[in-house]
């Protein structure tokens, strides 16, 4: 595990939970239900999996073609 793809792992969880807290922000009842916002952006990278967010992550070139 290289360096560059620690980071490049950072960097992909920071934006999941940046998304989670817009979310959280936008949606009221989301912000009723006290749900907190890495919960959303954690289901949100949950829900991309790897089909959508991993053909992004390869095509950045930090994985191979499997991920």
């Amino acid at each position: 595990m290289s360096a560059s793809m620690v980071g490049m792992s950072f960097l992909v969880l920071g934006v999941f939970l940046l998304l989670g807290k817009w979310i959280r922000v936008m949606s009221l009842s989301l912000q009723k239900l006290f749900i907190p916002s890495s919960l959303i952006g954690g289901f949100l990278a949950l829900f991309l999996g790897p089909e959508v967010l991993g053909t992004t992550v390869s095509w950045t070139g930090y994985y191979g073609p499997s991920l």
